[in-house]
């Protein structure tokens, strides 16, 4: 099996099984360790550049009659190990031949590779605040949970009532975003710290935290 993780425009496009036809994507093969964990957490890793050696066959020029130049390969003999086999095609030994071979020689090449993402945590960090910051809640749920926190709803009215925004939002909407900016400003009046209200929200939403 062989596997591959896509890179276009210097950056990441996928993974599969096949090489991919777009001319634009280059088939960088992988491990399957490598293809599993880039499938698993596609943030970490980003496109980079990795080394490789490769065999480059070597020519040399020769002059016709007419004295225009051509290519032909350098060839050069290397001796081989052959098995010999018995009657019922099993190996009883080796002898050597001489095969000749094109010459070839090492270059260093650099190929397009995926490389781990020096900020991953950070880039996961993101993720996590806005896929919290989507989740979203009744305004029952919300002020039944402030009463964990001891904040009564005449309290939490009265802060409301404070601001004409948030006032405006509270009135005209059936559930609160939890990426409402005007949640944390309402949170400090009452001391209630930005994770605590990432909690009311993963709690409602069925999360264990």
């Amino acid at each position: 099996m062989t596997y591959y993780i896509f890179i276009q425009d210097n950056k990441l496009n996928g993974c599969g099984q096949c090489k991919c036809l777009n001319e634009d994507i280059y088939n960088a093969e992988v491990t399957e360790e490598l293809y599993n964990d880039y499938a698993e957490n596609p943030l970490k890793y980003i496109a980079g550049t990795k080394d490789i050696e490769i065999d480059v066959p070597e020519y040399e020029t020769k002059i016709d009659e007419e004295g225009n130049e051509y290519q032909v390969p350098v060839m050069i003999e290397i001796e081989i190990e052959v098995p010999d086999y018995d009657e019922e095609g099993n190996i009883i030994g080796y002898h050597t031949e001489t095969r000749e071979v094109q010459k070839t020689h090492k270059e260093t090449v650099t190929i397009p590779y995926p490389v781990l993402n020096p900020n991953y945590e950070q880039d996961m960090a993101a993720k996590e605040a806005e896929r919290i910051g989507n989740l979203k809640v009744t305004k029952r749920v919300f002020a039944l949970a402030l009463q964990q926190f001891g904040i009564t709803y005449a309290q939490l009215k009265e802060a409301i009532a404070q601001n004409e925004q948030a006032q405006l939002e509270w009135d005209l909407c059936v559930e609160l975003e939890r990426k409402n900016p005007l949640l944390n400003v309402m949170a400090v009046q009452f001391d209630v710290t930005p994770a605590q209200i990432d909690y009311i929200f993963q709690k409602a939403n069925g999360e264990n935290v």
